[in-house]
């Protein structure tokens, strides 16, 4: 049914526009005018071999609390934007967060070293 289609339309739209909410950092952005330290920003953090968030679960690290959104995990090459209360971190996953420089700065650590 042609309803069940705009929805579906409307909803994968709504989540491609949400990732532009944060941004990756590079050498020509101008924040000038800004507070640097609130400007919302995407990091990727590896899970390295000995990363203190292998084997648990992503609900488990409670990055919410720290005001960081799980944005995407690339796991083999694939991105998953949904994860379930079983989704467990894995070796060399790529975690995308979206946060401010300290929140992310927490959360990196919170991810490798506990």
């Amino acid at each position: 049914p042609l309803n069940r289609v705009l929805r579906r339309i409307r909803s994968v739209r709504e989540e491609r526009y949400n990732l532009f909410r944060g941004f990756f950092r590079g050498t020509s952005d101008d924040a000038e005018g800004m507070d640097e330290a609130l400007v919302p920003r995407l990091l990727s953090i590896q899970a390295c071999s000995g990363a203190h968030a292998i084997g648990h679960p992503l609900a488990a690290l409670h990055l919410e609390q720290l005001g960081v959104e799980v944005k995407s995990v690339r796991r083999n090459s694939i991105r998953r934007l949904d994860f379930d209360g079983d989704f467990s971190i894995e070796a060399n996953d790529v975690l995308v967060l979206l946060g401010t420089p300290e929140q992310l700065a927490l959360a990196e650590a919170r991810i490798l070293e506990g």
